[in-house]
């Protein structure tokens, strides 16, 4: 295997640092069942996308950044199922803290939360929901990321974000 040579590195924070998968999913089987809506299908939409953008996907009719709100309030006082994947922390602590960051569609609020539950360090860059105009697959969250970092390896980017990132790159690097 080839080493990969870098200068910094750009993390997503759930599955790749933490998993909060049994969270994310008690709080939204919650919600959805006070709301008569498919907890199945929320779900499939919810994962890496901002807590409000699900809400206008499954129930448009409903105020999403009020929704949002409290979904992101309990989640974010819930540190039930929030663990670290494995192998994190050790990868962490081999890296400079200016060489790497997390971009995020969690909350600032929730991100530093499962960090503190998981124990892992928060970095000086923590590009999250709040930051972005733009929710992930866009890839907003890495070139704001990015900008901060002097060169990047991407950690866990959608294939076609990636690519679009890249591009941006070029062109302004």
């Amino acid at each position: 295997m080839n080493p990969i040579r870098c200068d910094a590195l750009i993390f997503n924070l759930d599955g790749v640092l933490v998993d909060s998968t049994p969270c994310l999913e008690h709080h939204m089987r919650r919600w959805a069942a006070e709301h008569g809506l498919d907890a199945t299908a929320v779900l499939s939409l919810a994962h890496g996308r901002r807590t409000a953008e699900t809400i206008r996907l499954v129930a448009p009719h409903l105020d999403a950044e009020v929704e949002a709100a409290a979904i992101e309030a309990a989640e974010a006082a819930d540190t039930e199922g929030v663990v670290e994947m494995r192998g994190a922390r050790a990868l962490l602590a081999a890296l400079p803290p200016t060489a790497w960051a997390i971009a995020t569609s969690n909350s600032r609020r929730r991100a530093i939360m499962r960090l503190h539950r998981t124990g892992l360090p928060i970095p000086r860059i923590l590009i999250s929901a709040e930051s972005v105009q733009q929710g992930k697959p866009h890839p907003e969250a890495y070139l704001s990321t990015a900008e901060q970092l002097a060169h990047l390896y991407v950690v866990a980017l959608p294939a076609q974000a990636e690519a679009r990132l890249r591009v941006h790159l070029k062109a302004h690097v």
